[in-house]
């Protein structure tokens, strides 16, 4: 019958949409698998350690989460550095949760603030890592805090304000402190890379340990008016590691083993298995 064809037709069309979704989602895995070839791990483990994934977006939702979800994923089990657990419900982050814990990773969580809304909840966090907790973050990570949560922005070290450097466009990017372990991935101290670089407010240099910037002299898209861009930094936040990248827009980004490479030393060492320098270094 007529009904029956058209309902064959749905479901064929279903069938389809589900094998393309399938599809999809295989060819990032097998990219970024593709791109681990070529990553190794620089520390051993102390222990076996697991980190908490949170990429709930209470604002901006960015279409790279699923892929950097994977990224942590396959990095961890591909490296044996660490187990990645995903959870993306902020009421069960009590501080008897977050001890089970060796790091908290925030993917792309805009407008966090929304979600963490009472003083139970942040101080959960805040004192994990203050008390010795790692944590981690990646793009829209920082498009947070600000008047709404500003501990968790002096946690972070910075706040969003705006991407004059599109995702759309390609950009000069320098390798600020090259000696540095967490950067050793990285085969050149200057390269374009296609993603989307934020510029920041609420971001003090003194405070933290920036390895990657922007290269202020090589774009003409206006920033701040000190020319100081960073795109990832290290800091301390009380006994706490912080490791924050403000790549992650654009998915092909985690195909490239140089960033993934730089991404695994960041966590390992928010994982407290790499001791790394944190101490501020002057603008280049």
């Amino acid at each position: 019958s007529f009904m029956h064809k058209r309902h064959l037709q749905q479901s064929l069309l279903a069938f389809t949409l589900m094998v393309g979704a399938c599809a999809c989602a295989q060819t990032d895995d097998e990219n970024i698998l593709n791109a681990l070839a070529n990553v190794e791990r620089v520390a051993d483990p102390q222990q076996e350690r697991t980190v908490l994934v949170y990429s709930k977006a209470s604002a901006f939702v960015h279409r790279s989460i699923p892929v950097v979800n994977a990224m942590l994923r396959l990095l961890g089990e591909e490296t044996g550095a660490f187990t990645a657990v995903f959870n993306n419900d902020e009421q069960e982050f009590t501080p008897e949760y977050l001890q089970q814990f060796d790091m908290v990773f925030f993917n792309n969580t805009t407008g966090v603030q929304r979600a963490f809304t009472t003083e139970a909840q942040r101080s959960a966090l805040l004192d994990y890592v203050r008390e010795g907790g790692g944590w981690g973050g990646l793009h829209a990570a920082t498009d947070a805090g600000g008047e709404g949560w500003m501990e968790y922005t002096r946690m972070v070290g910075g706040q969003f304000d705006g991407h004059p450097w599109g995702s759309q466009g390609t950009w000069p990017i320098v390798v600020d402190d090259p000696d540095h372990p967490i950067v050793q991935g990285y085969s050149q101290t200057a390269f374009m890379l296609s993603d989307e670089i934020y510029v920041f407010k609420h971001y003090d240099r003194s405070q933290l340990r920036v390895l990657v910037s922007i290269d202020a002299d090589a774009t003409d898209r206006p920033g701040r008016p000190d020319n100081d861009h960073p795109i990832v930094w290290v800091k301390e936040y009380g006994e706490g590691r912080v490791f924050y990248s403000s790549l992650g827009h654009n998915n092909e980004v985690f195909f490239n083993s140089e960033i993934l490479q730089h991404h695994l030393n960041g966590i390992q060492f928010a994982l407290g298995d790499l001791e790394v320098d944190t101490t501020s270094l002057p603008m280049q």
